[in-house]
């Protein structure tokens, strides 16, 4: 089921646990392997995507891909991820590991989040400080949770500096 709205994606989560149907949650799916046994449950695609500025900050639904959500903020001369171009998958799966690489991590940028439990019986917003942002590293490890949305942090740039920065990460990610 490609979940296109944070309620449906809830609601996917909590008809799954009322029928006691096992659920697995994907993402960008970059960083997956599959059985050749397959898995016999409800399959949920995070296809939540949405993507909106107010001023420097960044509402994001954690399905939009990663990389998307840089070209969006060099587009609008907002810095602070372009450190991550290259890094494959969904804004959730980024957060989930605190994706970084060079001294700068995701984490850092983050405000808060929205988040439910894995029935989808519960949905909060918590600072960003809940999740323990560490090296590649997140409470989410430890008490599993589906992210919904989150809140970024940015600054204003120079779209030709972020621009520069952003193909210089993705040659050497190429190489």
């Amino acid at each position: 089921f490609a979940a296109r709205t944070l309620d449906q994606l809830v609601a996917a989560l909590r008809v799954a646990r009322e029928l006691a149907v096992p659920t697995f949650l994907l993402g960008g799916g970059s960083n997956l392997l599959v059985s050749d046994d397959g898995f016999r449950g409800l399959v949920i695609r995070n296809a939540c995507d949405a993507i909106e500025f107010d001023g420097a900050a960044a509402h994001v639904e954690c399905g939009a891909d990663f990389l998307d959500l840089i070209y969006r903020c060099r587009d609008r001369g907002l810095a602070g991820l372009e450190f991550a171009a290259g890094i494959p998958g969904s804004v959730g799966g980024a957060l989930y590991g605190n994706a970084g690489c060079y001294g700068e991590d995701i984490g850092s940028l983050a405000i808060e989040c929205t988040h439910a439990t894995l029935d989808g019986a519960n949905v909060e917003t918590c600072p960003a400080s809940w999740y323990e942002f560490a090296y590649r590293d997140s409470r989410l490890k430890r008490e599993p949770r589906v992210l919904l949305s989150c809140l970024l942090r940015l600054r204003s740039g120079d779209r030709a500096a972020i621009q520069k920065t952003i193909d210089e990460k993705l040659e050497i990610r190429r190489l």
